[in-house]
């Protein structure tokens, strides 16, 4: 996973110059003699043994998959003392890619051992005493007693995450290297409930068997303070996510991992080997070239007539510019591999558009700065599509209809689908950019790369992946709208300009 940018924050979620990073997880070494040792900040009566039967017949039980929660991890005083400094001595930096967006501090393994970040480390004794406590041969025991994970390494692997409005975690199975088990510490106001209308919920995936997770979550676990949630790391199963946080409140985390001493990341179902295998039965391509004809010859009046009928007309210009302006076009697309054609739709298609998109999007719910239901947009021919370690988005498998008499945005997107597969719209696009012109052989169900998508905010996305990346040249071409006539009431809300990017993969 890479850093996506150089943002900081500190923990309160207020921007602050960036601070170092540390190096990476360790083996457990001594802590510093200089900084202060405090006493184990874990309740005892954690450790005894009616209560680790307890937790364990919690785990047990417990679903999608084992997974078990303690809920009063700390004594109140402590957890709040590391909550205090966290928020006081630390800078968290964005890291954001396709999978995530969370703002995280330096790495916690070496805080203070080896000579490492020692003046940061004397202002953090309370912190560190839990790190110390979490990765003590006690509380492995504890661990490896509930989840019968086996033996545990003593390497220690944490970071302090926070997770501000917008920031998210896409579904996986926290599969890589050693890891074993997995864990989270709850680091959010002690003062301010969260609450459910906040997001920022744990989701575990139930299985759809051989390694798939279902599309939905079966169960959520807020971010309540002072509490402990760990579940086993396991390929192809343990699949989870955290949902978009959609308050002010800082979602603090203490997230970490127990080792042991088996690579289990070159397993075939492991979340990160799935994305980078090849997809059987992948939609084969077709050539049509034969439809599209010569790239040189000017568009007919009827390939005018029909193209405009969808076209925004400043893309139709008379003979003596338009071959002008393709050469312009195929200058830039040879140059970048990509170009975007801005405001492409004509007007009464995309409000047409814009107003059926918003009145579903108003039915649902969605858009408005509240949390979705998982179910929003289901129906009307629109159907989920996952599974979600890869994608998650509704897809249109209805009737297409014209924007005149239609009333579902899907049956409009169904209806452009066939415009642009028509035999004018496929020379307008040779002719634009001098290629082959290669789609989907139109065929039932060859639809991998021709589907009317609609992307639910605060719940659906797309991963990279195998199927998502060509061994040859392909022409992509993506028509795509959002609503920009009103400002959205958080940076994930929808929103109705009209884009085509067309680029080469």
């Amino acid at each position: 996973m890479s850093n996506g940018g150089s943002t900081s924050v500190p923990a309160t979620g207020k921007r602050q110059a960036e601070f170092s990073a540390g190096s990476s997880k360790s083996k457990k070494s001594a802590v510093d003699g200089s900084i202060d040792t405090l006493p184990n900040p874990i309740v005892e009566t954690i450790f005894s043994e009616e209560y680790k039967q307890a937790l364990k017949s919690e785990y047990d039980t417990s679903g999608p998959y084992p997974h078990c929660l303690i809920k009063t991890l700390c004594s109140e005083e402590r957890l709040r003392a590391v909550h205090d400094e966290l928020v006081n001595n630390l800078t968290a930096n964005l890291k954001e890619s396709d999978l995530f967006k969370v703002y995280q501090t330096c790495d916690l393994a070496n805080l203070g051992r080896n000579g490492v970040m020692m003046d940061l480390a004397k202002k953090l004794p309370q912190l560190i005493s839990l790190r110390e406590a979490i990765y003590s041969r006690q509380f492995r025991d504890l661990v490896e007693q509930v989840t019968g994970c086996g033996e545990l390494s003593d390497q220690v692997d944490c970071a302090t995450n926070l997770h501000t409005t917008s920031c998210h975690l896409l579904c996986h199975d926290d599969v890589i290297g050693t890891r074993k088990v997995s864990y989270i510490i709850y680091l959010t106001s002690p003062d301010e409930e969260w609450k459910e209308e906040d997001g920022g919920a744990l989701e575990l995936y139930p299985s759809a068997g051989e390694g798939i997770p279902k599309i939905e979550p079966s169960k959520v676990i807020l971010p309540i303070f002072n509490t402990l949630a760990m579940f086993k790391v396991q390929p192809g199963l343990s699949f989870h996510s955290v949902q978009e946080v959609y308050t002010d409140k800082p979602r603090m985390s203490i997230q970490g991992w127990f080792h042991g001493p088996k690579d289990t990341s070159t397993h075939s179902m492991a979340t990160v080997n799935q994305l980078i295998s090849k997809v059987e039965n992948e939609d084969p391509f077709h050539d049509y070239d034969n439809i599209a004809g010569d790239a040189h010859l000017a568009l007919t009046e009827e390939d005018k007539e029909e193209l405009s009928s969808f076209i925004n007309g400043a893309y139709l210009k008379p003979d003596a510019v338009e071959k002008e302006w393709c050469g312009q076009m195929l200058e830039k697309f040879q140059e970048e591999s990509h170009i975007l054609l801005y405001d492409f739709l004509s007007e009464d298609i995309i409000s047409r558009i814009r107003e059926l998109s918003c009145n579903e999007d108003g039915q649902n719910n969605l858009g408005k700065g509240i949390i979705p239901k998982y179910e929003a947009g289901y129906g009307g021919d629109w159907k989920p599509t996952g599974p979600p370690h890869m994608r998650r988005y509704l897809k249109y498998e209805g009737s297409p209809s014209h924007p005149k008499e239609g009333k579902s945005v899907g049956a409009l997107l169904q209806w452009l689908k066939q415009k642009f597969l028509s035999p004018s719209f496929l020379r307008f696009l040779k002719r634009s950019i001098s290629l082959p012109s290669r789609s989907l052989h139109p065929r039932e169900n060859a639809e991998g790369r021709r589907r009317r998508r609609r992307f639910r905010p605060g719940l659906d996305y797309t991963v990279a992946h195998y199927g998502s990346i060509c061994k040859e040249g392909r022409l992509n071409l993506v028509w795509c709208t959002v609503d920009d006539q009103v400002q959205p009431p958080s940076s994930s809300s929808s929103s109705s300009s009209s884009t085509i990017p067309v680029t080469t993969s």
